[in-house]
């Protein structure tokens, strides 16, 4: 969430992209700026560290079903 002090107008904007936060704590008094400009830091962080989870999951996902739906072949066959 945002942090206590921060006025509605800025909250709002800040909840939107972290440009829009860097831009509404350039309205704020220090402290308040420096409080929603850890939040909206982790809060940005914490989106890619889940994208970057879901995007191994499905690359993961991906090879698994490569691999078993693959005909099994033989790279080497075997000599008659």
């Amino acid at each position: 969430g945002v942090p206590a002090g921060v006025p509605a107008g800025a909250a709002e904007a800040a909840r939107d992209t972290l440009s829009a936060a860097l831009t509404a704590a350039e309205q704020l008094p220090r402290a308040s700026a420096e409080s929603l400009l850890l939040h909206a830091r982790q809060a940005f962080i914490q989106g890619m560290h889940l994208t970057a989870l879901i995007a191994a999951i499905l690359a993961g996902s991906c090879a698994i079903l490569v691999l078993t739906s693959l005909p099994h072949t033989r790279l080497h066959p075997s000599a008659s």
